[in-house]
């Protein structure tokens, strides 16, 4: 992911980044854009 990210940079590309709550001091610095969730929990999903 960083070869990748540090490519669209040089290229003059956007990053857009997706971090959890308990990494977001780790997450890239210089991003266009970083979300950080809380979790990565989308739910239980109900039975059938």
């Amino acid at each position: 992911m960083k070869v990748v990210a540090d490519g669209v940079q040089e290229a003059g590309g956007r990053l857009l980044g997706v971090s959890v709550d308990f990494l977001a001091a780790k997450a890239r610095k210089g991003a266009d854009e970083m979300v950080i969730a809380k979790d990565l929990a989308m739910g239980v999903p109900p039975r059938l």
